[in-house]
């Protein structure tokens, strides 16, 4: 399942999703191919880098080193 941002391209104005190119995200409009690097995210608790997962339906934050789980849209950087 991807992630969506309607209409949110800076450059063009059309959809962005959320892509994978190794272990580097990016914000990538399908209409001018756009792309973006998002920011890493770290745990607050250990300082390390953390990935996204999906669970049941939902994604969250989940740090590989000491097990934090956030949902998505809870933790800043």
């Amino acid at each position: 399942m991807a992630m969506w941002r309607m209409r949110s391209c800076p450059k063009c104005g059309g959809d962005l999703y959320l892509d994978v190119e190794g272990d580097v995200w990016f914000d990538h409009c399908l209409q001018c191919g756009y792309m973006q690097p998002k920011p890493v995210i770290t745990c607050p608790y250990c300082g390390m880098g953390m990935v996204i997962e999906e669970q049941k339906g939902s994604k969250f934050y989940y740090c590989s080193s000491c097990g934090f789980k956030s949902e998505l849209n809870q933790v800043s950087s």
